[in-house]
This record gives C-alpha cells, structure tokens and sequence, in this order.
C-alpha cells in the first residue's frame, strides 16, 4: 500500500510538473502571436500613415506652385482654383487620418513610449481647415459670378499670399526634416524608416507646428 501511495504522490507531483510546464509554453506562445500580431499591425497601420503624410507633402507642394504663380499674374483660373481646393480638401481628410492612425497607435500601446507624450499634439490641423473653407468660398463665388478667373486683389490677394507662406513654411520644414532624419532616403528605404521610427508623427506634429503661427489669421471672405 505504501508503495502505491508513493506511486501516487509522484504521479500527481509529475502531472503538476506538466500542468505548469504547458501553462507556461502555451503563455510564451499566446505573447509570441501577439508580438507578431502587433508588429503585423504596426507594418500596415504605418504604411497607411505613411500614405498619408506623403499626401500632404505632395498636394502641398502642388498647391504652392498654383498659388506661387497666382500671386504672381494677380488671378486665378476657375480650374486652378478646384485644383487647390481638391489638394487642400485632400490634405485635409490626411490630417484626419494621421489622427485616427495615432489614436488606435495609443490605445493599442504599440508605439514608443516617448511617441505617447504627443498625444495632446496630435490634433486636426485647424489652418488648413480654414483655408479648405476659404478656397472653397471662393469656388462658389466664381460660380455664381460665371467668371473664368478670381481677381486678386485687396483680401483676396492678401489671402492668397498668406496661403503660400503657409505652403512655403510646410514645404521648408519636410525638406528639413527629410535630410535630418531620413539622409534624402528615397523610395522603400524610405518608407522603411518612417515606419519603423515612427516619423510620420514627428512630421505630422512639426507640419502642426509651422503652421500655428497662422492659427489669428482671418482666413474668411471680407464682406
């Protein structure tokens, strides 16, 4: 009886052994899927971001061409003018969009703990809100007016110039950064690094930055 006994006390003392020894395994694997699973997440969350801090910089620079000529004729074409409010419409919905992308980055916990200080940072940029608006005003204007040109001149004109300075500013602060941070890296390179470093929210924050000095201009239609 005892022999048996003894039997039974190793056999519960083995089975305890394997029990925790499968806890602990199937503990590291359920960590190892969830690391790769957010690092899986990572990858398409920052391409996506990446999309969108590169739509920025793109209709930005395409706004600044239309507006650097513009202000320099005194007019703006009707075509013109729906050009620069699709990019300014464009980079709107992309500062949108890096919002949301931040938001599910801080609630998921699966970006840098220094990233996370950026949290109050992280906002809608309120300029290019108002001068979304202001282009589009001045789209409907042209269109009850059924003219084929916006004269600049007065506000108008002064509108337009204080809306290149502020493509100038963002244009100027993304060629910095990029030479800075990323050593004029093109293409996937690129890419690569903006997404494993988390730079598209430096970029977005900075883009956020150079234009809040803009932030008391009244980008509206004078009365």
């Amino acid at each position: 009886m005892e022999v048996i006994y003894l039997m039974k006390i190793k056999l519960n003392k083995n089975n305890s052994i394997i029990i925790i020894v499968s806890m602990l395994l199937i503990s590291l694997l359920f960590n190892i899927y969830i690391s790769i699973m957010n690092s899986r997440y990572k990858i398409m969350a920052g391409k996506e971001s990446y999309r969108y801090i590169e739509e920025i910089k793109h209709r930005n620079d395409s706004s600044l061409v239309i507006l650097e000529q513009s202000v320099q004729v005194g007019s703006i074409s009707n075509g013109e003018l729906l050009s620069l409010y699709k990019n300014y419409n464009s980079i709107l919905d992309s500062t949108v969009q890096l919002c949301n992308s931040y938001g599910t980055y801080y609630n998921e916990d699966i970006i840098k703990f220094s990233s996370k200080n950026n949290k109050f940072q992280m906002k809608e940029n309120e300029v290019f809100s108002r001068i979304e608006s202001l282009v589009f005003e001045y789209l409907n204007l042209e269109m009850k007016n059924s003219t084929s040109k916006l004269v600049l001149d007065g506000k108008k004109l002064e509108d337009f110039t204080k809306m290149k300075e502020v493509a100038i500013d963002v244009q100027n602060f993304l060629v910095e950064f990029n030479n800075k941070y990323l050593d004029n890296l093109e293409d996937e390179k690129r890419e690569k690094k903006i997404i494993k470093k988390d730079y598209w929210i430096d970029m977005y924050i900075g883009v956020n930055e150079v234009t809040e000095k803009y932030i008391d201009y009244p980008f509206v239609i004078e009365n």
